[in-house]
């Protein structure tokens, strides 16, 4: 089984995280999806493919977060993370584990364009990431229905 394990200092306050890894090989251009999930007696760092994340007791509900990128690129697409589970370092995890899957492959190290929401800026500007994303260009509204 392969497992992502992210070390304390890059997260420091995240919960023990597992993975599932959902790849849009018909997508244009194809895309890879790295769900965040916590407890359902799997272990930190486990990482789970399409086909085996059917056979664990958990819905789309339990999801805590996702990044989704295109793999040819390295371009990053969205970071989302649950009202519930932000600010405790859910999207530094789910990034340091979506990069070792990433050098794993061998693909491309990631960036991000200029398109992010709020959120999305005021994590950009407070952590190191921000010398591979470009400046703002467009604001996008919140991913979460409701969020103003």
């Amino acid at each position: 089984m392969t497992r992502l394990l992210v070390s304390p200092r890059w997260a420091p306050n995240a919960p023990p995280l597992w993975f599932g890894e959902v790849r849009e090989s018909t997508a244009q251009p194809p895309a890879v999806s790295l769900l965040a999930f916590t407890g359902a007696g799997r272990s930190a760092g486990e990482l789970f493919d399409e086909a085996a994340l059917q056979d664990v007791p958990v819905e789309s509900d339990d999801q805590i977060g996702a990044f989704r990128w295109y793999p040819a690129t390295g371009e990053a697409d969205q970071l989302y993370v649950h009202p519930d589970w932000r600010r405790r370092h859910v999207a530094a995890s789910l990034l340091a584990a979506a990069e070792l899957l990433s050098v794993a492959r061998d693909w491309p190290r990631f960036w991000a364009d200029g398109q992010r929401t709020e959120l999305g800026e005021q994590a950009r500007n407070a952590r190191t990431w921000s010398q591979r994303t470009a400046e703002l260009t467009h604001l996008h509204p919140p991913m979460t229905p409701g969020e103003a």
